[in-house]
């Protein structure tokens, strides 16, 4: 059987490039992200690879983002978190107060059917959780410490509240919606901090929807632009929510209050975790 080729095209997409010679003996490039020998490794395994029974979907997202985190240069990412303090005075505000909280499942299991304190409860109980908002007595050396963690203590309660659910879409329309969200309230410097991480991630559910789940990449699709609607409507910058202020009041009056719109009906995304398998 004969090769199909298009010499045409490709000739015209190479634009007549001519690759580099380098006496070097390892791969180098002008990228460090390319440079990285770790991040290209588990980023192609996380991309390319189909989801078995015998890890969890997001078995290899720590080692992608610890990848992505060891190259960020941490002065640089510091000094432009210091840089939006003199533009927003709300987010200096957020970073003076450095607010923490110690959230342990027993608190809010007295919550009223319906509000946010209960399917809080509801969720940590089901997966057999104490949240505790990933925080433990721990200390923050300075504002970026403290704005990447907080950032990332609330994400269960986001999940709950924009109606993103725990699921292969839900994390995929939450992490559109943070990161649309972000990019149009923050400046391209503070909103890359987290979006290194959260959209690379995201990229590679979404290649390998494409190429091993083709039947999924419709869904995926949907999710994504389901999240960067809802963030044109929403209100308030989340980062600012003291969700512990909401414990008691309903979960449609938060929304309400928040515009939070264009959410699935709870639960209808649920399988598609067990449909990524396989």
């Amino acid at each position: 059987m004969s090769k199909v080729t298009n010499k045409a095209r490709d000739e015209y997409l190479a634009g007549g490039f001519t690759p580099l010679q380098t006496e070097s003996a390892i791969l180098v490039s002008s990228s460090k992200y390319l440079n990285s020998a770790r991040l290209r490794d588990v980023l192609a395994q996380e991309s390319l690879r189909r989801n078995g029974y015998d890890m969890p979907l997001t078995g290899l997202l720590p080692e992608l983002m610890q990848s992505i985190n060891e190259l960020n240069d941490y002065n640089q990412d510091l000094q432009a978190v210091l840089e939006e303090r003199k533009r927003l005075p709300e987010f200096a505000a957020f970073l003076d107060e450095r607010f923490l909280s110690n959230l342990r499942r027993e608190e809010i299991a007295h919550c009223a059917p319906g509000t946010l304190g209960r399917e809080l409860y509801d969720y940590m109980t089901q997966n057999n959780m104490d949240v505790n908002f990933l925080h433990d007595g721990q200390e923050f050396a300075d504002d970026l410490h403290y704005y990447v963690r907080r950032s990332g203590q609330c994400h269960d309660v986001e999940h709950i509240v924009t109606g993103f659910g725990p699921n292969l879409w839900g994390e995929m329309a939450l992490v559109f919606f943070k990161a649309a969200m972000d990019s149009n309230y923050f400046s391209v410097p503070v909103a890359s901090i987290l979006n290194r991480q959260y959209l690379t991630s995201a990229a590679t559910y979404f290649i390998k929807a494409n190429l091993n789940y083709p039947d999924l990449i419709g869904g995926v699709m949907e999710a994504i632009r389901m999240g960067v609607e809802m963030a044109k409507h929403v209100n308030r910058q989340f980062l600012y929510i003291k969700w512990e202020d909401y414990w008691d009041t309903q979960l449609d009056e938060v929304r309400r209050e928040l515009n939070i719109v264009g959410f699935p009906p709870k639960g209808e995304w649920d399988w598609t975790a067990d449909g990524f398998r396989g």
